[in-house]
């Protein structure tokens, strides 16, 4: 190894050499700071670090792009607190670079500095790379600057259909009335991807002046653009039109109707879930139950029950759950029909459902579910017998005490010692006495004393 060799392979030889070679352009610490090794780099970069003449900086900037995080961590902040206005200039030159952590970190650090790196932001919106204009768009809709609002529209202008994307979002982030308009008029890009992310974004400003633009859009050649049109209209409060959508061809605009319809919770929608309900594709019928749960109508309690007959898990899985949140007393008889079903996620749905209900027509169903065949639904059943504190629950609390799985047994347990019967007295002594895991006989034991003292 050389001498110069040795001197670059430790921090003590950079800051020899940065004395000795200080402030000349052939500085070999710049040279050195492209070096394979990355402790050598590390070193260089420690030594520019304390110089700050424009060789060093150069250098630093460039170390924005290296692939060592330490490197760039030490470059930047050395240009941030010796040379703020560089750092900014080669931070956003970075933007470019093709390594996505390097880009990350100047994006970031970008965030940082806040305010002052607007204008030049602004600047790299028509002189940067794609690259650059892409993360410069999405760092001026994440500043949220007033002064960004006009060079971001000028970007919808872009030839890149990406920018333009980010363009859209950037605005919608800045919740400016000056950005409805020129929103509008993007709605006709070419791209459906930008006319996409433009209904996009009407929809979340629900600004009135965009009811015009959004009706056009359920005419638009692509289903998800007439998708977020429709969600549109419902932030409108349009139902008339909202419903007309679901008569389009694509099953994703009619979910995205049926949706609407539930969060609009208007009565004008009733017949038109309970149809949509029926219809061929399975999110549809899957969002028109959960509709008609939202709308909260006892009208819909048998087109909801019915829907447990439905060939989708899913579909069955939405309707336990809408008959739980209508909370309707006609609903129990669909709920413990669904104790029966094949699928254990629909059965143990029921189960708790039927346990926050608390009726005494449910009993007998939710005892003869400690059978079940799922151990997640007969610890349900335990624990809906236990909430419901109805007498004809005992018998069923002790048949659970013989379950295989120690939980269930547990769970019957502990329900039995609250119940106040002295039907569980002879059970829980035998559990104490014989059972094979020892927290169920502890927990036995002190069941007893509890219901000893219950019945004193």
């Amino acid at each position: 190894m050389t001498v110069r060799e040795c001197l670059q392979s430790s921090l003590l030889g950079f800051i020899l050499l940065t004395h000795a070679c200080h402030a000349r352009l052939d500085d070999p610490l710049t040279t050195v700071l492209t070096h394979p090794n990355q402790e050598v780099r590390r070193s260089a970069a420690s030594a520019l670090a304390i110089r700050h003449d424009e060789a060093a900086i150069e250098a630093l900037g460039a170390a924005l792009r290296d692939q060592d995080v330490v490197v760039r961590n030490i470059a930047v902040m050395s240009l941030r607190e010796h040379a703020p206005d560089r750092a900014i200039e080669f931070l956003i030159a970075a933007l470019n670079d093709q390594t996505s952590r390097a880009q990350y970190d100047a994006a970031r650090e970008l965030m940082s500095i806040g305010e002052p790196a607007v204008e030049p932001l602004i600047a790299a919106l028509k002189s940067g790379a794609l690259a650059g204009r892409a993360a410069a768009v999405e760092l001026l809709g994440n500043l949220k600057d007033g002064r960004a609002i006009e060079p971001l529209i000028d970007s919808l202008k872009d030839a890149d259909q990406d920018v333009r994307v980010g363009v859209v979002r950037s605005l919608s982030q800045l919740k400016d009335t000056r950005v409805v308009v020129p929103l509008i008029h993007a709605a006709q890009d070419e791209a459906p991807e930008v006319r996409l992310a433009v209904l996009g974004a009407l929809s979340q400003i629900r600004d009135p002046r965009a009811l015009e633009t959004l009706t056009k859009g359920l005419e638009d050649d692509d289903a998800y653009v007439r998708a977020v049109a429709v969600r549109g209209l419902a932030g409108l409060g349009a139902v008339d039109l909202v419903l007309s959508a679901l008569r389009d061809e694509d099953p994703d605009v009619r979910s995205s109707a049926v949706a609407s319809l539930g969060e609009l919770r208007d009565s004008r929608s009733l017949d038109p879930l309970i149809h949509a309900a029926q219809e061929q594709d399975s999110v549809v019928r899957l969002e028109a139950v959960r509709a008609l749960g939202q709308l909260g109508d006892a009208r819909a309690i048998d087109v909801v029950g019915l829907a447990l007959k439905d060939r989708s898990d899913e579909v069955r899985l939405t309707s336990v759950q809408t008959l739980q949140a209508l909370a309707h007393p006609d609903g129990i008889k669909y709920l413990i029909a669904a104790l029966s079903d094949e699928s254990t996620r629909v059965r143990l749905a029921a189960m708790k459902a039927l346990g926050q209900t608390r009726d005494a027509r449910a009993i007998e169903a939710i005892g003869l579910a400690v059978k079940d065949r799922s151990q997640d639904v007969r610890l349900a059943s335990v624990q809906a017998l236990q909430a419901s504190a109805q007498p004809d629950g005992v018998k069923y609390l002790i048949a659970a005490l013989s379950d295989e799985s120690s939980l269930v047994r547990l769970a019957a347990v502990k329900a039995l010692g609250q119940t106040r019967d002295a039907r569980a007295i002879e059970p829980l002594q035998r559990i104490a006495a014989q059972d094979q895991t020892t927290f169920v006989r502890r927990e036995a034991e002190r069941a007893l004393a509890e219901l000893n003292r219950a019945l004193q």
